[in-house]
């Protein structure tokens, strides 16, 4: 097959290895190019006849990717002449004029292509049109981001497995086959092959995690019980299926990338941040006092006293019993450190990750007052917008993206910047792992400076070290040697 544009090595060799194996996983890390090596292996599926349809799950915004980026990039010309794409579009889906598109890529005698989000599929037209879609014609199926399928009882996900069966070649991309922990595996390779577990005795999913976890019954009193998680066992053995599966890559392996320097940024909070913080501290330990405490409420305890670090007190709406943000003074230490980093990037252009909307808001509203031209990329923007800020930033016109990592970590490139900072952190690895790979990936030329803004003496730095225990973690099943992190 003529390529259109010309494979690394890594990626040449995953093409020769893979391209007509039914199933495969690309656990390649972010910014290996672990798209490329799918779409040609599509393309030499088409020329020799096995399949007239390609079908891509993705990440809401990471499908659009797909079709204004990836397939224009690497489809072979002779195959791309051929090739008829749909990018389904869920806020449309009831229009004439896509209805219309639907139908033409269903009638199509050349390769139909389908991209769609995760979010595409749960809906009742989404759901009928692939259906019919696979129905028509023999499909490789692609799951970007695979761990989107991680929960096995999610509707998503047994929604997503039913479609296995109907796609005679399947593949999985991820960098991060395990998001939170060993667990998120399962179903990620049951969809690329049915049985796979059969052969550690693993007939369910009850038998799957009883063969990696050690469990223990905890009583809740008045007759209540729950099955508690003590240890992860036996991770080498599903580190050997996971390869089985698949391969895994890391960049400083197969690319000549320049490094990522990491960095804390420490601040002080405002005496009523800090009075905020050791009150709510000392109530989470009064109420907890006596009780158990599950992984949940400690997360829960852990995120309400974050929300102080970043400048804002939870409490109740007594009207309406919801959680409201109250702004703890007119100084925010943590907008004030950020304005600092981004004062000694010297011009250059920043991104800057923040979990909650109103911090985004927040961020904004002072870049603004600084005269910084920013953009943003969040639940917040339609697709057209989110769109529209990728390409604002990318031409240089906005200095500052400023992202929620469960919106943008995934999909984008954007290395135009050499400075990453993270206002603060969630407990999603693969968001983490994702979003600082957003700027350093192929096309990056200079060092990426990650910093990471950090409160002293508060719950920033135990949200890095949960951070860190799961990538250590997730190396050991992903056959990663340990690295330096954060």
């Amino acid at each position: 097959m003529k390529f259109k544009t010309t494979p690394y090595a890594h990626q040449l060799d995953e093409y020769r290895h893979s391209c007509e194996l039914e199933s495969r996983g690309l656990f390649w890390e972010m910014g290996c190019g672990k798209t490329k090596p799918c779409i040609d292996t599509a393309a030499h599926l088409y020329e020799k006849g096995a399949i007239r349809g390609l079908l891509v799950l993705a990440p809401n915004g990471v499908h659009r990717n797909w079709v204004v980026d990836e397939l224009p990039t690497h489809m072979p010309d002779e195959v791309a002449s051929q090739m008829r794409v749909m990018h389904w579009m869920t806020s449309k889906a009831g229009n004439k004029a896509h209805a219309d598109e639907a139908a033409a890529v269903l009638a199509h005698d050349g390769l139909s292509v389908v991209c769609m989000s995760y979010n595409g599929i749960m809906t009742d037209k989404g759901a009928k049109f692939i259906k019919r879609f696979v129905d028509d014609r023999q499909c490789m199926g692609v799951l970007d981001e695979s761990p989107y399928i991680k929960s096995p009882g999610a509707k998503r996900t047994k929604r997503i497995l039913a479609l296995a069966k109907y796609l005679p070649y399947r593949r999985i991309l991820t960098g991060t086959v395990v998001d939170d922990k060993p667990f998120d595996v399962y179903t990620q390779i049951k969809w690329l092959d049915e049985s796979a577990w059969n052969s550690v005795g693993c007939g369910d999913y009850s038998a799957f995690k009883a063969t990696f976890g050690v469990w223990q019954t905890r009583q809740l009193g008045n007759g209540r019980q729950f099955p508690e998680l003590i240890r992860f066992r036996n991770l080498p053995m599903l580190n050997e299926v996971v390869t089985k599966y698949g391969s895994r890559l890391l960049k400083e392996n197969v690319l000549d990338l320049p490094p990522k320097l990491y960095s804390k940024r420490y601040f002080e909070l405002t005496p009523a941040q800090w009075r905020a913080y050791t009150d709510l501290r000392d109530e989470m330990l009064t109420w907890i006092d006596g009780q158990p405490i599950t992984a949940a409420l400690a997360i829960t305890m852990r995120l309400r006293l974050q929300q102080v670090t970043s400048g804002y007190l939870p409490t109740e709406d007594p009207d309406t019993d919801e959680q409201q943000l109250v702004p703890l003074g007119d100084k925010n230490p943590r907008i004030d450190a950020l304005l600092d980093v981004i004062s000694e990037a010297d011009g250059q252009q920043v991104i800057v990750w923040a979990k909650y909307r109103y911090d985004i808001d927040h961020i904004l509203a002072a870049l603004r007052e600084a005269k910084i031209d920013a953009v943003r990329y969040d639940g917040q923007c339609t697709e057209s917008e989110a769109g529209e800020a990728v390409d604002a930033f990318k031409a240089g016109d906005a200095r500052v993206f400023v992202a929620n990592p469960a919106k943008g970590a995934e999909g984008i490139t954007l290395t135009c910047a050499k400075t990453v900072v993270y206002f603060n952190n969630s407990y999603k690895l693969s968001k983490r792992l994702q979003s600082e790979d957003r700027a350093h990936r192929i096309g990056q030329e200079h060092a990426v400076q990650i910093i990471d803004l950090c409160a002293q003496d508060t719950v920033d730095d135990q949200i890095i070290n949960a951070l860190r225990t799961k990538y250590e973690m997730a190396a050991t099943v992903q056959g990663d040697e340990l690295r330096n992190w954060i």
